[in-house]
């Protein structure tokens, strides 16, 4: 049987990208990665099958038998499997960054300033932040997530000033960035943060050697990835160096100067501002700097910023401004291009179930319990089963809404099943956020009820695993 991962072995056998390969045949870009992917295998029909075969010139069948490899964002371009082969000669970890980054702050000293040298292009400071990164490396393979991420962050933005002429793929990188846009939803963050750490580090080198549209190219990829990264840290709870990397992403979305992307990261910074401790201002600063820079423009990270716009004003009880952020939203939706609306596999696009999953969050923070229900009926049924993250967020929703109604012990009961089904690994921030807003709408002289003590103690445990 011929699977989406033998499809991809035979295109990348012949060295054709993907969005390449979707106009020689006429099929969506979207839908190819989705096939790839394995998202579902009945797409691999027979059809499809012939497509890539005329368009390659080969037999499919024929590639799948000589062995393919995986893909970039399931073995992070191949780079953490390689450091086992000296990680057992490697000092500790920590001491490993700790010494690199004095070392390189001692070198910065002997040589001077930056200001004045290219810092992007001199050789000296490309080598050392490869041989720093080699050691950031070794720490996050290790379990020195914090210390190793902060550093790979550094260099990216370092890397950001690098504009030598060089030929550069930026296409295959706008691919790698597909998938991970894909690979958000259905792997566990921790195994996708340790891939994006190992991706991000190729990136920078490549980046080194890139200027002009590569460089712009670039630049949009490291936004997306960068995003990507602070999205995942704040599903592990890691919220301070998911802070860091939204300001990296920022950083180069804004080098890259295309709107889609910068739009797209202030949307998810603001909607991620929601669950990660940090000031509602800080929501609605984000999401009015996307506006500002989206104008009259429909794009998926505008939508994204209307949505995080009514959700901060639903928390914060400004229900009149929250409804009419939803009615405004709704409005931006019905423009929005056929690939931002039918994007259903990755995180940069934004279907209608988005639309209806911030409906109800609005519906159940106001209190509006009718509303709610009616938009996460079409929220659960618009949403792909790979979702699990998501539908359980919007599973909570409707277990808020039981106690809101004075349904105390059924909504506990809902929450504790709807979390107990979600996989440990998948146990996200966001998800025992909203865990927690289920219990917090519990009277307090009522949260001594036998029913809570299962669900408080389901929500004491911490986000999904750091490490792979």
């Amino acid at each position: 049987m011929i699977t989406g991962q033998d499809l991809r072995a035979a295109r990348e056998s012949r060295g054709v990208g993907l969005g390449k390969l979707a106009d020689m045949i006429g099929r969506d870009k979207g839908h190819l990665s989705r096939v790839e992917r394995n998202v579902d295998s009945r797409d691999v029909t027979p059809a499809l099958v012939r497509d890539y075969e005329q368009a390659l010139g080969l037999t499919v069948a024929a590639t799948a038998l000589s062995g393919g490899e995986p893909s970039p964002a399931e073995k992070g371009h191949g780079r953490l499997s390689k450091q086992a082969e000296y990680l057992d000669e490697a000092p500790d970890a920590d001491d490993a960054v700790g010494a690199a980054c004095q070392a390189q702050l001692e070198e910065r000293g002997r040589r001077g300033p930056l200001v004045g040298r290219d810092v992007g292009t001199d050789p000296e400071d490309i080598v050392r932040r490869r041989i720093l990164l080699q050691h950031a490396l070794t720490a996050l393979a290790a379990g020195a997530v914090t210390p190793a991420l902060d550093v790979i962050r550094s260099g990216l933005v370092s890397s950001l000033t690098g504009k030598d002429a060089a030929d550069v793929d930026v296409d295959e990188w706008e691919e790698v960035a597909f998938e991970y846009g894909g690979a958000y939803f259905t792997d566990r963050p921790a195994v996708l943060v340790s891939n994006l750490a190992a991706d991000l580090v190729d990136l920078q080198g490549t980046l080194d050697a890139a200027r002009g549209a590569q460089y712009r190219g670039l630049s949009r990829v490291s936004g997306l990835l960068a995003g990507v990264m602070a999205m995942s840290l704040v599903n592990l709870g890691q919220f301070q160096p998911a802070r860091r990397w939204w300001r990296a992403a920022r950083h180069a979305a804004d080098a890259s100067t295309d709107p889609v992307v910068r739009t797209w990261i202030r949307g998810h910074d603001a909607t991620h501002a929601l669950y990660d401790r940090r000031p509602l201002t800080i929501a609605l600063t984000r999401a009015d700097e996307a506006l500002v820079i989206g104008g009259s423009a429909a794009y998926p990270g505008v939508t994204e910023a209307l949505s995080a716009r009514a959700q901060a004003y639903a928390l914060l009880g400004r229900a009149d401004e929250a409804r009419d952020a939803v009615n405004h939203l709704a409005d931006l939706y019905g423009q929005l291009p056929a690939s931002a609306t039918q994007d259903l596999g990755t995180a940069f696009g934004y279907p209608q179930h988005r639309l209806w999953h911030t409906t109800s969050y609005v519906g159940t923070h106001l209190g509006d319990t009718d509303t709610a229900r009616q938009a996460q009926e079409h929220a659960l049924t618009l949403y792909p089963a790979s979702s699990r993250r998501s539908r359980a967020q919007v599973q909570l929703h409707a277990a808020r809404c039981m106690v809101i109604d004075g349904y105390l012990d059924e909504g506990a009961s809902h929450a504790q099943t709807v979390i107990d089904a979600v996989p440990v690994a998948h146990r996200t921030a966001m998800v025992l956020d909203m865990g927690r807003k289920v219990l917090d709408q519990v009277p307090v002289v009522e949260r001594e009820r036998s029913a809570l003590a299962e669900l408080r103690e389901m929500l004491a445990l911490p986000a999904g695993p750091v490490a792979p």
